[in-house]
């Protein structure tokens, strides 16, 4: 079972908040993607099920955005919700994370977290990477679909360099 993005959204506003930081909607969608990406890149299995497509700012998932843009660029200050149907009534969104995938979002966050907006765009936007492919594929669409085979190549490549480097047989 794959989790929706609104869950994984909150466990980065969990993150933030016990870490004593905020998470602005720019950096939120950079954060999703780049998790989708480690995840596809580790496991080959998708982390959220929702769709990511290539904006002019990076990668976004189009239900965050309509989620979070009221924030406009201020932290976001609460979790996102979903309607449960067996109660009748709406929560926090939430999933069961095994704990690889906990690791997972965890070490995302350790890697990314401190980072600004803008510094995520441009580590999104490397050339080559999955956001530049589907924008230079589909120059006609604006708001391209990000293919999952694209970021599963990338990220793993990405994972096969940083165990390579870990293992001390990359290059550095």
């Amino acid at each position: 079972m794959v989790a929706h993005a609104k869950a994984v959204a909150n466990e980065f506003l969990r993150l933030a908040s016990e870490a004593g930081r905020g998470i602005d909607p720019l950096q939120m969608q950079k954060l999703l993607y780049l998790s989708q990406g480690w995840c596809l890149g580790l496991t080959g299995e998708k982390l959220f099920r929702e769709p990511i497509e290539a904006w002019q700012y990076g990668p976004v998932v189009p239900e965050i955005y309509h989620a979070l843009k009221h924030y406009g660029d201020r932290p976001i200050k609460k979790p996102l919700v979903t309607f449960d149907e067996e109660h009748g009534a709406v929560v926090p969104a939430s999933y069961q994370f095994d704990d690889y995938l906990k690791k997972v979002i965890e070490n995302v966050w350790g890697a990314y977290g401190g980072m600004s907006g803008p510094q995520l765009v441009r580590l999104t936007h490397e050339k080559g990477a999955p956001w530049d492919l589907a924008r230079r594929t589909n120059p006609n669409e604006e708001n391209a679909r990000i293919a999952t085979q694209d970021m599963l190549a990338w990220f793993d490549g990405e994972a096969e360099r940083a165990r390579g480097v870990n293992d001390g047989n990359g290059a550095s």
